[in-house]
């Protein structure tokens, strides 16, 4: 779907994503339960390195060059920027569907070591 963002923006294709999702949650209240634990649960795994991973990212992004970051905080909205790569529209998914990356890590670890 990347190669397609070109024919729109990503400010639109994020917002018909975010409508699936908000409909997926509209019309299912076990899918709203679900989510829910779901996000307690990574929650878990990120709680006190949510900075540490965005300077990791923004480290990541800037791959062999000298990258910058700026923290901002204006008192109501924290801001992470960097000079890196700008997210792709894959990238966008990913975190509006985090577990999806993570169970199709899961399958491939698992089939490396099955196939062993």
């Amino acid at each position: 779907m990347d190669s397609v963002i070109g024919s729109f923006n990503m400010q639109e294709a994020i917002r018909i994503e975010k409508e699936k999702i908000r409909r997926k949650y509209l019309d299912s209240a076990e899918e709203i339960v679900s989510g829910y634990n779901k996000e307690c649960e990574l929650s878990k795994d990120y709680e006190g390195r949510q900075m540490f991973e965005l300077l990791q990212n923004a480290d990541d992004e800037a791959a062999g060059s000298s990258g910058k970051v700026r923290v901002t905080f204006d008192g109501k909205t924290l801001s992470v920027s960097n000079t890196g790569e700008p997210f792709s529209f894959s990238g966008v998914k990913s975190l509006l569907y985090p577990y999806v990356l993570l169970c199709q890590d899961l399958v491939q670890t698992k089939m490396r070591y099955s196939i062993s």
